[in-house]
């Protein structure tokens, strides 16, 4: 299927967008050699990094990206570091479907925030990438209510959707999702060859697992 999705990135000069999208997606509630890749690379950083606060290099991108947006990162702590501290802390990584899951160990293994959508739950077919206007927020997976006033924010025709620290209900991925975006969020100077192999990485392990196939894949330049 032809990506029927636009792009439009109004933080380009503070943060870099890389997307990918899958068609035919078969989601399944676990995968054990995706349960086994997150149980070896959380062991590698409880080995490497005996406490949190020595991790500091692998929260720092997804850190300056918020605080040159005015967003404190302590106080909303970016997704891929609040996976890697868990790790960190010795406490278990959640397990969701195959799909989530292989997003959280991405997320851990670049040090970067993942967001993670169903596209047939998208409203229309512009995406806008921009701060959160006041009174913007939505029911987040898990939690009553992600206030997104002033933070970053994927917003379709509907709403707000997505977030670098906390993602809707509204476009969750279920066992029931066959069309499926990955949103990887970095500071607006990070190599673009990195980001690049970040995607081809995404893709190369979600196709390791899922027979599927690749609808779209870029960076977001504007």
């Amino acid at each position: 299927m032809e990506n029927r999705l636009n792009f439009k990135n109004e933080l380009v000069d503070k943060l870099k967008i890389g997307a990918v999208i899958f068609d035919k997606v078969k989601v399944e509630p676990e995968i054990a050699g995706v349960n086994s890749q997150i149980d070896k690379l959380a062991a590698q950083l409880q080995s490497e990094f005996t406490v949190p606060s020595a991790a500091r290099n692998l929260f720092a991108t997804m850190r300056r990206v918020y605080q040159q947006l005015g967003i404190d990162p302590t106080k909303t702590r970016p997704s891929s570091e609040a996976l890697i501290r868990r790790a960190l802390q010795g406490k278990t990584i959640y397990r969701i479907n195959s799909i989530v899951d292989i997003c959280n160990y991405c997320s851990m293994y670049f040090g970067l925030s993942i967001g993670l959508y169903d596209v047939d739950k998208i409203s229309g077919e512009t995406i806008e990438i921009r701060l959160g206007q006041n009174g913007e927020g939505y029911a987040g997976i898990g939690k009553q209510y992600v206030n997104l006033e002033a933070r970053i924010a994927l917003v379709d025709r509907q709403g707000a959707f997505g977030n670098p620290s906390s993602d809707s209900d509204r476009t969750k991925i279920t066992l029931e999702s066959n069309r499926i975006m990955f949103i990887i969020f970095a500071a607006f100077d990070y190599e673009q060859t990195k980001m690049q192999d970040h995607l081809d990485f995404v893709e190369s392990t979600v196709k390791q697992y899922h027979t599927c196939q690749t609808e779209f894949k870029e960076i977001i330049t504007g």
